[in-house]
């Protein structure tokens, strides 16, 4: 297992970056879920590329958000800050999925993945402006 070796020795970016591709998985199954026209019509590498792409603005944005709420922008810790955003978003992902999943199956109200993803970045993006505006507003 050298990689495991290589990836303890590199930096702490690039560690976080491996770190918030664990939420890749969700966004598959979201996306086999929720916009099943898109999953039958790219192929795999353009919906990796895509819930890749996802899952590093996501974790990042949150890791931002911790940084600016918990630390104030000092000290900043990227690792604990993006471990600590892809806990959130892991739980946060599985809930939504369950959540329409069971709105879909129980009552056959149906999400499309458009509204999906509007409801899950909305309540970060939210948070992330009110910690902007409170950091600005303590300066």
């Amino acid at each position: 297992m050298p990689y495991l070796k290589d990836i303890s020795e590199s930096n702490d970016t690039i560690k976080a970056t491996l770190l918030s591709l664990l939420l890749v998985p969700f966004w598959y199954v979201s996306i086999y879920l929720f916009n099943n026209e898109f999953y039958n019509e790219a192929d795999l590498v353009t919906l990796l590329i895509f819930c890749s792409a996802i899952s590093l603005f996501s974790a990042y944005s949150y890791a931002l958000l911790f940084s600016i709420a918990f630390t104030d922008g000092k000290n900043a810790h990227v690792l604990r800050d993006v471990g600590t955003s892809v806990v959130v978003l892991i739980s946060w992902l599985s809930l939504l999925i369950f959540i329409f999943y069971s709105l879909g199956f129980l009552f056959n109200i149906y999400i499309y993945f458009y509204y999906y993803l509007v409801i899950y970045i909305a309540p970060m993006s939210i948070l992330l402006l009110i910690a902007l505006f409170k950091n600005k507003s303590a300066n």
